[in-house]
């Protein structure tokens, strides 16, 4: 959609401000009409303009490479056959839509056209897919292939849908050199009723949802694309007594599934009817089904060899082991109940709680005071042990940090410290790892000792990764491995 101004004048003849009236009074009943606020170009009536017109216009022109003269006829075959005839390649055609005639004819010279391999688009789009960028104060009448080709047109976007914790999730994706946007009750987007696609998102409910990939709203957008999602059954509820699993659905049309073990979901799957006996080092995975409704999210239920169960965990993840050890020896005081939260970071105060209650003091520790720990803190005990062990020396302003984030190569001090290893021992030269030198040196020959005593082996690639944070999964791994009643 573009301008061709509010009376249709001669713009050489209106001065500077008239030009701008002109425009400015088609851009507003443009805008009212359509009920959103676009960029317009312009087509000077009559071809009509000058340097000053183009400089007053303030948006870039366009003019034509196609005159067709279909105001000078009324038969639309002939106004057919003169579109056709004067066709090029990146041209722009001039036709007037208040002649019945010209609007039958074109219909007609854009089915032969495109039976010849045309392609026919809008301005914003002719020139945004032959590299050139609208200037305001140029003119503009064609679009030749140049030497970059001819770009793809706007891709149309991709809707994807999954379960999960909180209903549906939705994930869009459009085409790179714009933006996606949508909406969810099954208009067709357009800046005033549509949501910016900035990440994936969740509905509750069945919805429409539509989205549209956008470089500019005027002219250069691909074409809407549904998607029909339903809504999720509710997730059922997991309780136990300790000797078995209950099920409980909140909708009572809803029937439970659930698998146990290795077991398959698509093959495999049961029916809950009854309390399910927990067996230790078993991944329970349950879920609802419900008419008109997508299967609800999987609840997992995993029960380690001392009947404590966790719910981030499965059998088949590799550091299922040190999970449901540290599970069992109740090392994950500081993650919510029945969570290990196995790929998080740690700070400096869980990793004390944990070497604390591997140690099992037989008396509680002296109580210390530090400036930056509230003694009713859950951590306190485990860091005033640590301070008097040795295991924590804290800061020259007595803080110890506690909420501090660890990385790896700082875990590793503490666990050299923690295996109380001589400092004459062993030590292993870091050059065989990719980033060896990378080792702060303050920790260098901490590191060095742990190579020696095969605590730290590095990853698969070569490299030991010593800045990058520490995972609870990481630490409980090595403390598993060290702990001999592991």
């Amino acid at each position: 959609i573009a301008s061709h101004t509010g009376s249709h004048p001669t713009l050489t003849t209106q001065g500077w401000s008239g030009v701008q009236s002109q425009l400015a009074r088609t851009d507003e009943a443009l805008d009212a009409a359509i009920g959103f606020d676009l960029e317009y170009v312009f087509r000077p009536p009559y071809g009509d303009y000058n340097q000053s017109v183009l400089n007053a216009a303030g948006v870039p022109g366009i003019f034509w490479s196609m005159n067709t003269s279909d105001y000078l006829t009324s038969d639309s075959a002939m106004v057919c056959q003169q579109i056709v005839q004067a066709a090029t390649d990146g041209a722009i055609a001039c036709l007037h839509d208040t002649h019945y005639s010209t609007v039958l004819g074109a219909l007609a010279a854009i089915d032969v056209l495109q039976a010849s391999g045309y392609s026919c688009v809008t301005i914003n789009e002719l020139f945004f897919r032959r590299g050139i960028d609208l200037e305001a104060g140029h003119i503009y009448s064609s679009a030749k292939p140049g030497a970059s080709g001819t770009a793809a047109p706007v891709a149309v976007p991709e809707i994807t849908a999954q379960r999960a914790s909180a209903g549906i999730q939705v994930t869009l994706t459009g085409d790179s050199r714009g933006s996606v946007y949508y909406t969810v009750n099954g208009e067709t987007p357009n800046p005033a009723n549509s949501t910016l696609y900035t990440a994936p998102f969740s509905v509750s409910g069945a919805c429409t949802v539509t989205a549209v990939s956008v470089i500019n709203w005027n002219g250069l957008r691909s074409q809407a694309v549904q998607a029909e999602i339903q809504a999720a059954a509710t997730p059922p509820v997991l309780l136990t007594d300790g000797d078995t699993l209950r099920v409980f659905c909140a909708d009572q049309a809803a029937t439970a599934w659930f698998t146990q073990a290795d077991a398959e979901r698509t093959t495999d799957a049961q029916v809950y009817s009854e309390p399910v006996p927990l067996t230790p080092d078993t991944t329970f995975e349950v879920w609802t089904s419900a008419p008109g409704c997508e299967d609800s999210p999987v609840q997992m239920l995993t029960v380690t060899p001392g009947k404590n169960l966790l719910r981030d965990v499965g059998v088949e993840d590799w550091y299922y082991a040190p999970m449901a050890w540290a599970a069992d020896r109740d090392l994950l005081a500081d993650t919510p109940a029945e969570y290990a939260m196995p790929q998080e970071t740690i700070s400096r105060a869980a990793a004390y709680v944990m070497l604390y209650q591997l140690a099992e003091p037989e008396t509680p520790p002296e109580e210390l005071v530090f400036p930056d720990v509230n003694e009713d803190e859950s951590a306190y005990p485990a860091l005033c042990w640590a301070f008097q062990t040795g295991l924590l020396t804290g800061y020259p302003d007595g803080n110890v940090r506690p909420d501090h984030v660890l990385t790896r190569q700082e875990f590793w001090v503490i666990l050299d410290r923690w295996l109380q290893a001589p400092e004459t021992g062993e030590r292993a030269s870091l050059d065989r790892f990719t980033d060896g030198d990378q080792v702060a040196s303050w920790v260098r020959e901490a590191v060095e000792r742990l190579c020696a005593l095969g605590v730290v082996n590095g990853y698969p690639d070569g490299s030991l990764r010593a800045e990058e944070l520490v995972t609870r999964r990481e630490a409980l791994t090595i403390l598993w491995q060290l702990v001999p009643s592991s």
